[in-house]
């Protein structure tokens, strides 16, 4: 991350599973998460972060995020 968040904070991702790992074909899926770990990066203003997934939800096509 490019900026720092406190070990407890809620986190909201979107990931890509790949083909065959959900019914059959390409899925995102909505993960809210708990930071559990926070850590500086080789990067200055860089932050590595662990999360434990508390929920996730399948997206519909019109649910996902355009980059």
């Amino acid at each position: 991350l490019q900026s720092k968040v406190s070990e407890g904070s809620p986190l909201e991702l979107v990931l890509p599973m790949p083909e065959g790992v959900m019914e059959g074909h390409d899925v995102w899926i909505r993960c809210k998460c708990r930071v559990v770990r926070v850590e500086p990066t080789a990067r200055s203003q860089e932050f590595g972060v662990a999360a434990m997934i508390e929920e996730y939800e399948a997206l519909e096509e019109a649910q996902i995020p355009q980059a």
